[in-house]
């Protein structure tokens, strides 16, 4: 029997044509709100280095024994609240009430800059992440791992510092607490500068990344309300976390201090005030149970207020707020901060035995979480009324 060839059909050619000739796949692309003209982030820079350059020949001039360079890393560490404490503003009045109008004028620019800065950041993070195809709050703590280390090593180095010493001041540093037992030396204050600007930047997007989620978290399970919200539970166990931090150093810790001393000190370390007149630095223990405590309070922190600023939103629509009002709200607001900003400031003179202009300027640099540390309460009374003070203050300019 013969065979009949078996005919040869052609396959079509886009069949083979269209694996190769696909689209590779794509990064995602960076979300628009991260996009800040050049313009404006010269404009920035040329802003925030002017502003710096100014208050620092001011204060330069008016300490006498101050360089430029002494004063514009004053205002650094002002500006971002680290506030050591290793340069202050000298004792007359015109330098505390220069050194008042400095801190609050940071506020406002503080809060104009920081959404440019922040965006710049989170767009560096952003490439980063689309790179090497990892999630963003990775490269936020490998950033940040970065800026501790790098800063522990030439602490460590420069100032002949253990390594464990680096790693206390670079946590210090970096969370804005500040404590003020080790300060750089002057080799050293023109580096801090940048990495401090921008380690705080970085700091403080972690901090915003987790208030944000547990923000977002806390309005998908929002009910009217009716029983004891969520807010009210998170200031219950920021109060419960500060007591039960200020007890572990005390006892943990190695650290004769009164149950008062021990509240104080973790309100003040928790609010990233950090006077200085109190610090963990006498044991290797002590600089590791402050370093965990700090960053698990940063951390905490941004949880507790991701949660109390999202049933103050629900609380808005609820009531209907209308955006006239919240204008009034707000000026009242600062009628009302401004007032408390005065008692408070009359209460620590009497307390503390302290002039009027100095308690003044002792409530600014709390209120703002500056604390330098060259005035502090030394009655237990001052220590009560400033652990109350910095809760509520910060609590307040934080929603503001």
């Amino acid at each position: 029997m013969e065979r009949r060839p078996v005919p040869v059909v052609p396959l079509p050619r886009d069949r083979f044509a269209s694996p190769i000739t696909s689209k590779a796949p794509t990064l995602p692309e960076i979300p628009h709100r991260h996009y800040v003209p050049f313009e404006a982030e010269f404009a920035v820079a040329v802003f925030v280095g002017s502003y710096l350059a100014i208050w620092a020949a001011v204060f330069s001039s008016l300490a006498g024994d101050w360089s430029f360079l002494d004063g514009f890393y004053f205002c650094m560490v002002t500006l971002t609240t680290v506030g050591y404490g290793d340069l202050t503003p000298c004792e007359s009045p015109l330098c505390r009430l220069l050194g008042i109008t400095f801190i609050w004028t940071n506020v406002l620019v503080v809060s104009a800059v920081l959404g440019i800065v922040g965006a710049r950041v989170e767009r560096e993070v952003t490439r980063v992440g689309r790179l090497l195809r990892a999630p963003q709050l990775a490269v936020h703590f490998a950033a940040l791992g970065f800026f501790i280390i790098l800063m522990a090593l030439s602490y460590s180095s420069a100032e002949s510092k253990s390594i464990l010493d680096g790693l206390y001041f670079s946590t210090v540093t970096l969370s804005t607490v500040g404590y003020g037992a080790f300060a750089p030396s002057k080799s050293m204050r023109l580096l801090m500068c940048p990495v401090l600007f921008v380690g705080v930047v970085s700091v403080g997007s972690i901090a915003g990344y987790f208030a944000s989620a547990a923000e977002s978290r806390l309005k998908r399970q929002l009910k009217p309300y009716g029983k004891p919200t969520r807010a009210a539970i998170s200031l219950l166990v920021l109060l419960l976390f500060a007591l039960t931090g200020g007890l572990i150093f005390k006892d943990a810790g190695g650290e004769h201090w009164s149950i008062n001393e021990a509240i104080y000190f973790a309100t003040v370390t928790m609010t990233t005030v950090g006077y200085g007149d109190i610090a963990p630095v006498t044991t290797g223990e002590q600089k590791v149970l402050a370093i965990l405590f700090v960053w698990l309070s940063i951390t905490l922190l941004a949880v507790l207020f991701g949660f109390i600023s999202a049933e103050a939103e629900q609380l808005e629509q609820l009531i209907d707020y209308p955006q006239a009002k919240r204008k009034r709200h707000g000026g009242r607001a600062v009628l009302l901060l401004s007032g408390l900003h005065l008692l408070c400031a009359a209460s620590f003179a009497v307390v503390e035995s302290w002039s009027f202009v100095d308690s003044l300027y002792f409530t600014s640099v709390t209120l703002t979480t500056v604390g330098y540390g060259d005035l502090a309460p030394k009655t237990k009374m001052g220590r009560m009324m400033t652990s109350a003070l910095v809760l509520t203050g910060w609590i307040w300019l934080d929603d503001r």
